[in-house]
């Protein structure tokens, strides 16, 4: 049986642009017991089915301690009619019933017939949270996406600490990474690539593909600039973890961002999302990280893009 179908076929049709109560995705997320089947208006953007409040829910959303604040400007989107939503963010304004995830799995399950299967499909599927069902929207221009920066936002909804925060990085971490920058210095294009690896994809080993991949890494990618910076120190930065990784005694990650122009103070990355590797940055990071159960050695990944095409601020 699926979830969605069940709920759609429950969920009254009447909720409408014009009837709904105009709402915030925070302040339904701060009670909302209080909310809960009630039709709401909401304006902010969409991408594909989720929505977001502002800029700041688009960093909040996946952050690296989500958890600690659920829904902090997002919710999930099932609409009324499927239109083909846009996957670049759009200005939209939405209306529908607000529901949970898990709220609506528990209902769907207590409706069952035993040996019955209960499966989420669409953004439950995926995530949890709240979500709105028998939505309706009315679509706006596209939706510009700076990236943010400065200390106001990392501290407000960013997820990197600084090293002045979180310390050090361990002696562990900077061992491959002071051999990867030696690599990249000297031009020793197989060197680097044995240090490092994609991290958010996984780097084919044919010839082209490798040959690609260290260029990437010494002559034609956002490191090449270190070649001719031979005593640049880099700026660290940790991701912050939630409650329950930090009671799991799970190992952060850290980040280690070089700076290609004069200055980086204004426009260094505030969240995980931005520590990337991409060449209209002004800074390259690479990311030191351990594999969850921290038993293998410390490795380097790189991350080849930005995870939500934020545009540069300069």
């Amino acid at each position: 049986m699926l979830l969605a179908a069940l709920l759609a076929a429950a969920a009254p049709q009447t909720c409408t642009l014009e009837e709904a109560q105009p709402a915030t995705v925070r302040e339904m997320a701060a009670a909302p017991d209080k909310w809960f089947d009630r039709c709401v208006r909401l304006e902010g953007f969409t991408t594909g089915n989720t929505f977001y409040q502002d800029i700041a829910a688009t960093y909040r959303y996946g952050a690296s301690d989500e958890e600690d604040r659920p829904n902090d400007g997002w919710l999930g989107l099932y609409f009324r009619e499927d239109g083909g939503e846009p996957r670049r963010p759009t200005r939209v304004s939405v209306a529908g019933r607000v529901h949970d995830c898990a709220r609506d799995y528990e209902a769907a399950a207590a409706q069952s017939n035993p040996g019955e299967l209960i499966m989420s499909v669409g953004y439950c599927h995926y995530r949890g949270g709240l979500v709105l069902l028998d939505v309706v929207v009315r679509y706006g221009k596209a939706a510009a996406m700076p990236r943010a920066t400065g200390e106001k936002a990392r501290l407000a909804f960013g997820d990197l600490m600084t090293s002045t925060e979180a310390g050090a990085p361990p002696s562990e971490a900077l061992r491959p990474l002071r051999r990867f920058v030696a690599a990249v210095r000297t031009g020793d294009a197989a060197a680097a690539a044995g240090l490092a690896d994609g991290y958010n994809r996984t780097i084919r080993k044919d010839p082209n593909s490798l040959a690609l991949w260290r260029s990437f890494l010494t002559t034609d990618g956002p490191f090449a600039f270190l070649r001719t910076a031979p005593g640049l120190e880099p700026a660290f930065f940790r991701n912050r973890q939630s409650r329950e990784d930090v009671e799991n005694g799970s190992t952060p990650d850290w980040f280690a961002c070089f700076c290609a122009t004069a200055d980086c103070a204004a426009v260094w990355p505030i969240s995980v999302k931005d520590a990337a590797a991409d060449a209209d940055q002004a800074y390259a990071c690479v990311r030191l990280y351990r594999d969850f159960t921290g038993h293998k050695p410390w490795a380097i990944g790189i991350d080849t893009r930005k995870h939500r095409g934020f545009n540069e601020p300069y």
